[in-house]
């Protein structure tokens, strides 16, 4: 029953709302596919002379396949990402985003990615990779991974850093 928010403007979802107040734009949602869900919750305030945005985005669960990737096809440069990565599937991942500005006149993000029982073929590997676990953060300067995974018969233990240089 949307009277009984204390918003002008509010739309009640099955797990929670998005609600529309005098300046800002308030996010408490849920939403499940298949044994996993997605929670947003944050909010995008207009009143201050630069938009503040702080939004939080926790995906639990999802099983890797075509309909998920399919969700995100509006994006670009996730699309490249799981090209990159080899189309994993097979699997569940969870990932935690953040997206904030923190006063300053540009979003900020930061990403964590843990994947689990998915296969693989990343674009720099020849081969199928049977991916046990792998983690990833991700933030405006710096990715970070770590994978255990098998291929070719050969137990993988994969540690690294990048540097994401703007220009």
């Amino acid at each position: 029953d949307e009277s009984s928010f204390s918003f002008p403007y509010a739309s009640q979802l099955n797990g929670g709302y998005i609600a529309l107040t005098e300046g800002a734009l308030i996010f408490h949602t849920l939403g499940e596919h298949a044994n996993g869900s997605v929670k947003i919750n944050g909010e995008v305030d207009f009143r201050p002379r630069v938009t503040a945005v702080d939004l939080s985005i926790a995906i639990n669960n999802i099983t890797l396949e075509q309909e998920a990737f399919d969700s995100l096809s509006g994006n670009p440069e996730i699309t490249e990402l799981i090209s990159d990565l080899g189309n994993p599937h097979g699997g569940i991942a969870n990932a935690q985003v953040r997206l904030f500005t923190d006063g300053k006149d540009s979003l900020d993000y930061a990403v964590t990615l843990d994947i689990f029982d998915c296969v693989a073929q990343p674009k720099f590997l020849p081969m199928n990779v049977q991916v046990e676990k792998a983690h990833i953060a991700i933030t405006e300067n710096t990715t970070r991974f770590k994978v255990n995974a098998t291929a070719a018969k050969s137990r993988l233990d994969i540690t690294g850093k990048t540097h994401n240089y703007i220009d």
